[in-house]
């Protein structure tokens, strides 16, 4: 069994750029500029495969934004890879990831770099293939070996994030839209895609060709155990046993007898 590699770092790139990408993209970026239009802060960074191509950070609220990428035909401002920001822990309020799991051979070092790199309470936006689409399932056929790429299941990348310190705030996928031409005749293939398109539309899930997560990075703060003062006998007033057996208490010291 061949081992599935890792598409070419334009993979990514060529498929926004078709029609079902464009698509696509149009709608992950409403999505993307809803959620980072109510974040707000002093820092956020773009990576992933849609730097250069399309800013997700256009509508955002904070003043610096930053764009991170290997390519330099991308144009960033940072030239570096996810697995190791050049940049100081606790440093970011904003990361939008595209894709950067979907291309790394170390995505849980990549989400430990984001996690590094951000602020407590800071917001983490990830967006990925889904490997259980009618695009993700397509990319495992074994004639296509230069498009399987290691897609991760969004319920794992969850995990992943649990484990981390994060709180996944909540998970989007993009709707489906289906393209009917029923008066055009239909191989067996074309009907088993469109069966499998329709099924789609009831589940999102399977039907989006992308995910994106929304989580905060949620850090747990310690409480001072102060500790506890002893506690000290009360004291009792002097007693005297006088001749009858009787205990008296003292009046200043004196001793006291009944006679």
């Amino acid at each position: 069994m061949v081992k599935p590699t890792l598409p070419p770092p334009n993979a990514c790139r060529q498929w926004y750029a078709s029609y079902a990408g464009q698509e696509a993209l149009a709608q992950l970026k409403f999505q993307v500029d809803q959620l980072s239009n109510d974040i707000f802060g002093y820092y956020a960074l773009e990576l992933g495969a849609l730097v250069g191509t399309a800013s997700l950070l256009s509508q955002s609220r904070i003043s610096t934004k930053l764009s991170l990428s290997p390519q330099a035909q991308a144009n960033p401002d940072i030239m570096a890879t996810p697995n190791q920001l050049p940049l100081d822990f606790q440093s970011l309020d904003l990361v939008v990831a595209a894709h950067v799991l979907d291309e790394s051979v170390q995505p849980h070092q990549v989400l430990r770099e984001l996690e590094r790199v951000l602020m407590p309470e800071g917001h983490c936006i990830l967006i990925g293939f889904n490997p259980i689409s009618w695009r993700g399932v397509l990319q495992r056929l074994p004639w296509k070996p230069k498009a399987a790429a290691r897609y991760r299941h969004v319920l794992r990348v969850k995990d992943w994030l649990n484990v981390l310190g994060f709180e996944v705030l909540a998970i989007y996928t993009l709707k489906a839209k289906r393209h009917d031409n029923s008066n055009v005749k239909k191989t067996l293939w074309q009907r088993l895609k469109s069966s499998w398109q329709r099924v789609e539309q009831t589940y999102q899930l399977f039907s989006s060709p992308l995910y994106i997560i929304h989580a905060q990075k949620k850090v747990a703060h310690l409480t001072m155990i102060t500790p506890k003062r002893p506690v000290l006998p009360r004291l009792q007033p002097n007693l005297v046993v006088n001749t009858r057996g009787h205990v008296n208490k003292a009046n200043n010291g004196s001793k006291s007898f009944e006679p």
